[in-house]
């Protein structure tokens, strides 16, 4: 493990090109475990419920969440770093509408 970090710490550019994938695996793993905490915490207050949001947002937290544990249990064996990317602004925009998916498809002004 000691040889590892001091590998990782002479050439942290050359450690990282040799661990690209699984890099790659881990970001997108932590990318879609937040979005799915996210959604999950998710909480309406006074607002109706709109049952067609609420299915989209159910999906979106399977979705998300089976990434994570596909990693997790070693069935995810590649990502490309565009799908990170899709992942990763897709993320911050569930975390910018509070988890909010009619805040995501509808914009703020109008989602109830």
């Amino acid at each position: 493990m000691i040889n590892g970090f001091m590998i990782f710490i002479s050439d942290p550019i050359g450690w990282a090109a040799q661990h690209y994938e699984w890099l790659m695996l881990e970001a997108n793993a932590i990318i879609c475990a937040i979005t799915a905490l996210r959604l999950l915490t998710f909480r309406r207050g006074k607002s109706p419920h709109n049952r067609l949001m609420g299915w989209l947002a159910w999906l979106l937290t399977v979705s998300a969440a089976s990434v994570t544990i596909r990693v997790l249990t070693g069935e995810y064996f590649y990502t490309d770093w565009t799908e990170v990317l899709i992942n990763l602004l897709l993320c911050v925009a569930v975390c910018r509408a509070r988890g909010n998916v009619g805040h995501l498809l509808r914009g703020k002004h109008h989602a109830g």
